[in-house]
Order: structure tokens, then sequence, then C-alpha cells
């Protein structure tokens, strides 16, 4: 492969990805607003493995704090969509002491509320027989978008897919 070819299918590779997130600061965007920063990530990564590592727990890894907050805006979504409540108080009072530490610290009591929220909505699918593969028809009004270094986001999976393939990496491993 000429070097000129190289050049032209790296800038290819680097803008299709780019292409993902609007702002190469931004970490998560649903519906066009964005609700982390690259900054946002490692504040909430920095805080929650302030909290845990002292009560013996992992820290959290990036991919993990985006699926949370992913799977958050789903939960919200499905909440908005069908008119269902859900109690904050309720959700708290089911936190083990780690949730109560990590809920208690304002930098990752939105990580904890997202979690709670994908797991009360996944209780009340497995309480009407629905599994996740249900969802994808209900999510068609949802546009996740994911900056490229933390992966891709499915709606199919409900999950990030293609993680770790950061652009930083060499093309061969990409292509």
């Amino acid at each position: 492969m000429g070097r000129v070819t190289r050049i032209l299918l790296a800038t290819v590779v680097a803008v299709a990805g780019l292409a993902g997130c609007t702002s190469p600061t931004s970490g998560l965007i649903v519906n066009g607003e964005t609700v982390l920063t690259v900054a946002d990530v490692g504040a909430i990564r920095q805080a929650y493995t302030d909290v845990v590592e002292p009560m013996g727990y992992s820290p959290l890894s990036d991919d993990e704090i985006i699926t949370g907050y992913a799977q958050g805006a789903v939960a919200s979504h499905l909440i908005e969509l069908f008119g269902l409540e859900l109690d904050d108080s309720e959700v708290v009072s089911s936190l083990n002491e780690l949730g109560v530490a990590v809920y208690s610290n304002p930098t990752t009591s939105g990580y904890v509320t997202a979690v709670l929220k994908w797991s009360t909505i996944q209780y009340q699918m497995a309480q009407a027989g629905l599994d996740d593969s249900a969802l994808t028809v209900l999510l068609d009004g949802l546009d996740v978008e994911v900056n490229p270094r933390y992966g891709q986001w499915s709606n199919q999976t409900l999950s990030l897919v293609n993680v770790g393939l950061a652009l930083a990496e060499p093309l061969t491993t990409v292509v």
C-alpha cells in the first residue's frame, strides 16, 4: 500500500470515527444534547475510585460509565414514553452500603441514578415477560451518540460495541 493511499485511508477512518460525535469533547450525546463530556467521564471515574477503593471495590472503566449513562437515557426515554413514575426515595432505599456511598457523592450520583433507572426498567420488563430485544422498536425516537474513543452505542444490544478501538491505535488494527 502506497504512502498516499495510507494517508487517504487514515483520513477517511478518522473522519468517519469523528462523525459519531459532534464534538471531540463530548462523551455521550442523547437526542442532540450532551449528557457527558470527556472531562465528566474522567471526573466520575476518579470520584468513583476515591469512594470505592477504600471499601475494597474495583473502580469503573470509562466504557462502564458511558454504558451506565446511555442505559439510563434508554430508561428515561421508556419512562417518558410509557408515563411511568420512578420515585427516587424508593430507588435510594434499595441501595447497599456501596451504592449509598457512591450516590452520596455529587459527582457520581448521576451514574447511580442512571444505573438504577435501567435496573428498574429491566425488572419491569421481566415482570411483563419482555426481554431487551423488545426494546428495539421502542427506541426509534432515541438518538444516542458516543465519542469514538469509547466505542459505539448499539440500540440492538443496548451496550457499547467496538470498545477499545480508539482513533489513536495504529491503522492496521482498525481496518
